[in-house]
């Protein structure tokens, strides 16, 4: 018995990266933890995940049940079941903490939230001290330490709000 040939398989085609986008650095989760001075403590047990997707999955099932015995047909309406039932639920799956006090602590003196939270670019200034950065561009004024910054490679911030920093 003869089999048919394999039609040739094709090539993905290989799709470029405008440059910003190739150069986009966001700071990883381990760079943050360390500029606030806090450590990351994974949920790698299975006990520890399964805890969360109970409660979500105990969440979902049963706002659904309460929904439809409550007959809630608008946002409004669901809106207000919802407030009337996370009460009761708290109080039936609430467990006391065992230390009392808030577990947040103050920001890290001279840290400042707005570096910390923001997407990291690295570009190099051009030859007239200006620096782009997604269809915006930054004059890099001179100091009395540098007179140009041309050629140099600067770290440009995108905030949340949208703004730049270099």
């Amino acid at each position: 018995m003869t089999s048919l040939p394999r039609p040739a398989k094709r090539p993905n085609p290989i799709r470029r990266r405008s440059s910003w986008q190739a150069s986009k650095t966001q700071p990883s989760s381990g760079e943050g933890t360390e500029e606030l001075e806090s450590t990351s403590i994974a949920a790698r047990p299975p006990q520890a995940k399964g805890r969360v997707e109970w409660l979500f999955e105990t969440l979902q099932d049963r706002l659904v049940i309460e929904l439809r015995l409550a007959r809630a047909s608008t946002l409004q309406q669901a809106n207000q079941v919802l407030r009337d039932y996370l009460p009761r639920f708290n109080a039936q799956f609430a467990v006391p903490a065992t230390q009392q006090g808030s577990a947040y602590r103050p920001l890290p003196e001279g840290l400042k939230h707005e570096e910390v939270f923001c997407f990291r670019y690295l570009r190099t200034i051009g030859l007239d001290n200006v620096v782009s950065e997604a269809l915006q561009r930054l004059q890099i004024e001179p100091d009395p330490q540098r007179l140009s910054y041309a050629r140099a490679e600067v770290e440009v911030h995108e905030r949340l709000d949208g703004s730049l920093a270099a």
